[in-house]
């Protein structure tokens, strides 16, 4: 039934661990290194097209609307497209307060 399918989608979301998604920043370096003397709007460009063209469809099992934003069950991913690269490049330390933090911390496993 409707409810059961809607109540095994909550648990297995409630069941999840945190994770951080590093799909788009891996897909903006790539461009990043191979076009470094493009302009900061083309590169972006590029890199979101790239992004879209590569980045893991994640459907649920039983899900009717479908579409995550990472490629993990229950995920946070770095917007490289919304700031400035280089900017968010340099605070890595906010990766060590994310896997740290003591209410619900994020596993990065590099993938």
């Amino acid at each position: 039934t409707d409810s059961n399918r809607v109540l095994k989608l909550k648990n297995n979301l409630l069941s999840s661990k945190y994770e951080l998604c590093v799909e788009r920043m891996r897909y903006f370096t790539e461009i990043y290194k191979e076009y470094p003397d493009d302009p900061e709007v083309i590169k972006r460009a590029k890199a979101v097209a790239h992004t879209l063209n590569n980045m893991t469809i994640f459907i649920r099992d039983d899900e009717l609307l479908v579409g995550n934003e990472t490629s993990k069950n229950l995920g946070e991913k770095i917007n490289l497209d919304l700031q400035r690269y280089n900017n968010s490049l340099e605070k890595r330390a906010t990766f060590k307060k994310l896997r740290r933090r003591k209410v619900q911390p994020f596993l990065y496993r590099g993938t």
